[in-house]
């Protein structure tokens, strides 16, 4: 059976000043803050009570260039639905289609697995598990990622 995509999950953005970047989307698009995470270099973000629709992740000055480091998207994260073993199987057809992979991650909250597209985007297919609000869990999103096998 197909793993179930839900929807967009998250943008991850990088910013060249976290903190303008943080008060516009409070101030304009009325997104609340609701973590800090990577030792104080991002922040979660959201607008409806999930743990986060959107993260920004300061990186100073940097060069308007199409890959590596730059003020951009840095990918797009899709949420699957249904069960660990969905995630597992939307691998398997990744796999089969020939897809190239940046990573694939243990977030604690969640597992991920970050997809290289052709033109040069990054895509994440998500599974949120049980502890998915690290609100509760003293920031559980500040750890790093950890290594995930899915075989």
């Amino acid at each position: 059976m197909a793993a179930a995509m839900v929807g967009l999950g998250h943008v991850v953005m990088c910013a060249r000043d976290l903190e303008h970047s943080l008060a516009l989307h409070h101030n304009a698009v009325d997104h609340g803050a609701t973590a800090c995470i990577f030792r104080g270099r991002a922040t979660t973000l959201s607008g409806d009570g999930t743990p986060h629709e959107r993260i920004s992740i300061g990186i100073g000055v940097a060069p308007d260039v199409p890959h590596g480091r730059r003020v951009d998207i840095h990918h797009t994260g899709w949420r699957i639905v249904d069960s660990w073993e969905a995630l597992r199987g939307a691998h398997r057809r990744n796999v089969g289609a020939g897809c190239a992979f940046n990573d694939i991650a243990d977030h604690t909250a969640g597992r991920s697995i970050y997809l290289h597209e052709p033109d040069g985007n990054a895509s994440e297919d998500q599974n949120d598990g049980p502890t998915a609000d690290c609100r509760d869990l003293g920031g559980c999103t500040s750890e790093p990622a950890k290594p995930l096998s899915l075989d």
